[in-house]
């Protein structure tokens, strides 16, 4: 048993798939994060334009609500 749990503890050799999935992780992570951070820009800007053109009275071709 104690020679089972020596080479259990030396073998290395899942090492690189868990830092490609630490690494994955953190890029997926970021990705969301930046969406999340441009989403309520985004939607501030589009309810910018929507007031803008509603003023001067142009109509827009197709009219979707969230």
């Amino acid at each position: 048993m104690r020679k089972f749990c020596q080479t259990f503890f030396e073998d290395e050799s899942g090492a690189i798939s868990v830092d490609w999935i630490v690494l994955t992780v953190g890029v997926v992570c970021l990705g969301c994060l930046a969406v999340l951070t441009a989403q309520d820009g985004t939607f501030g800007l589009a309810d910018s334009i929507r007031n803008v053109t509603s003023e001067t009275g142009i109509t827009p071709a197709a009219v979707t609500d969230r």
